[in-house]
């Protein structure tokens, strides 16, 4: 009865020796690896653009005649993207907006029409160093503008068009940590939108519309991708 009795007690000091080991084991495992925070974020961003003064040529009778006192109106900007921080410093990404009609005018009363147009850019990016949450950038890009002309009032013998030009960008900006992986960002951008075409046999066209834009978006980090 006394042997059964100490082979007992040595079969409960066995098992809490095993499992003290066992917890001991537990606690000083290292810790599992920080899932992966990935390339891919998203972006969206609302800009003012301010227009430049376009200057306006147009068709009559065989003849080109450009128009004195030309404005096309400031107008709000939407764009959405998708891109890659491949280093601390350096990313890309790939947008598409859309810049909401705006009037484009003269001093006479001989140009009135409607513009919008959607663009699409390539951007590169050099985030310069981060601050604490705080980075500085600056960037520049290329694409393709597309643009619409409607509602054409004047000149009399012009009518609605449309056309894809050559576009291209500059910018410079701040961003901000916010939340983990959010971003909010607040830049500049300079953009030059090539040339905007009517139709009809008094056809016009501008040079270059070209604008500066004030900037605030949100990035979105895509954890693990």
């Amino acid at each position: 009865m006394r042997i059964v009795k100490l082979l007992g007690g040595g079969a409960v000091a066995l098992v809490t020796m095993g499992a003290g080991q066992a917890l001991a084991a537990d606690l000083f495992l290292p810790p599992p690896p920080p899932e992966p925070a990935g390339c891919l974020y998203a972006r969206l961003d609302g800009a003012a653009r301010f227009h430049d003064r376009p200057k306006v040529t147009k068709n009559s009778d065989g003849e080109v005649y450009t128009t004195e006192g030309e404005k096309l109106k400031d107008t709000g900007v939407i764009e959405g993207g998708i891109g890659c921080a491949f280093t601390d410093n350096i990313r890309a990404d790939v947008t598409a907006g859309y810049a909401f009609e705006s009037k484009l005018r003269n001093s006479y009363g001989d140009l009135d029409a409607d513009h919008s147009a959607l663009t699409g850019f390539v951007n590169v990016y050099y985030d310069v160093a981060d601050f604490g949450g705080v980075t500085p950038y600056v960037g520049g890009g290329i694409g393709v503008a597309y643009h619409r002309l409607s509602d054409v009032d004047a000149p009399a013998d012009s009518s609605d068009g449309s056309n894809v030009s050559f576009a291209w960008n500059l910018q410079a900006g701040v961003s901000f940590d916010v939340a983990h992986n959010v971003a909010l960002d607040i830049g500049y951008r300079y953009v030059n939108l090539g040339r905007a075409r009517s139709g009809g046999p008094s056809a016009f066209k501008t040079n270059d519309i070209d604008a500066h834009e004030a900037r605030v978006g949100v990035r979105i980090g895509l954890q693990g991708w």
